[in-house]
């Protein structure tokens, strides 16, 4: 299988485009607009490689412990020891199925078409994000899925090792003319909004500020902020309230939103970054 290229509009169109690799392992990575195509790794998976989610992986336990309860180890068949194993990963493939649907209806009536269709599943959503919409009407919708890059003036490429280069895709960009800010909004369908979200974003403003400054389109007093929305979601309850996860998610109304500081988050990604970088340099062993 080979690695899949897609050609990526850019904020404001600045330096566009900007080609999206896909590896055959499943990673991401950028190839930027700049001298020589130098080759960067996506937002994502700089957050992926360095920090630990420690929610994400109680729930990845959970889900094998479930499974070893119902069967003692001694009768389980090497199928039911991969089924146990395999169903964290069932379950988030359903839920990203889930967010990108959702992405998707997002997109199309922020464009403006009233026919988008709706699955019942994500009807209380949907009516959450209009309202969500309705408080901030004065937003003025920019764009969506346009990607950011960010590369320092020591940036060569990735393999280098040398200075900094990043990119990522923004799910959605607004402009506040009333508090004069370009505004980052990120979509969630997740369970909870946690720090890698808010290094995700920060990085996307920090990217962008950069890009409308060098690009000369970053007007005096205009900042460039960012905003996490999430739509809340969780699985139907049985009889004893426990949670039934073989059921589909059920989305309530409420959406919850956390403003990004930038000033903040940004240098939290930074520093991940750069652990990551590091790892990826030799390290000389020797025995005394």
């Amino acid at each position: 299988m080979s690695d899949k290229r897609v050609e990526m509009k850019t904020a404001f169109g600045i330096g566009g485009p900007i080609i999206q690799v896909t590896t055959a392992r499943g990673g991401r990575k950028y190839e930027l607009p700049l001298s020589g195509s130098p080759s960067v790794p996506s937002v994502t998976t700089v957050v992926g490689e360095t920090v630990r989610n420690m929610g994400l992986e109680i729930w990845r336990e959970q889900w094998i412990k479930r499974g070893l309860e119902e069967i003692t180890m001694a009768r389980l068949s090497n199928a039911d020891k991969d089924a146990i194993l395999s169903a964290s990963g069932n379950e988030a493939r359903a839920s990203a199925e889930v967010g990108s649907q959702m992405h998707d209806i997002i997109d199309g009536l922020l464009q403006g078409n009233q026919e988008v269709a709706v699955s019942g599943q994500l009807e209380p959503a949907v009516r959450g994000f209009l309202r969500w919409r309705e408080k901030y009407a004065d937003w003025k919708y920019i764009d969506s899925e346009v990607a950011v890059y960010f590369a320092d003036g020591k940036y060569i490429d990735e393999k280098s090792g040398r200075g900094m280069g990043y990119a990522g895709t923004v799910d959605a960009l607004f402009h506040d003319p009333v508090n004069r800010r370009y505004m980052v909004v990120d979509w969630k369908t997740s369970s909870g909004i946690f720090d890698s979200a808010m290094m995700q974003v920060g990085a996307y403003c920090h990217a962008l500020d950069d890009m409308l400054l060098k690009s000369g389109q970053l007007k005096l007093g205009v900042k460039v902020e960012g905003m996490v929305v999430r739509f809340d979601n969780n699985y139907p309850l049985d009889g004893d309230g426990k949670k039934v996860r073989t059921l589909p998610k059920v989305f309530s109304e409420g959406v919850q939103i956390v403003k990004v500081d930038r000033h903040k988050w940004w240098p939290v990604f930074r520093d991940c970054y750069n652990l990551r970088d590091g790892r990826k340099g030799a390290i000389q062993k020797e025995w005394l």
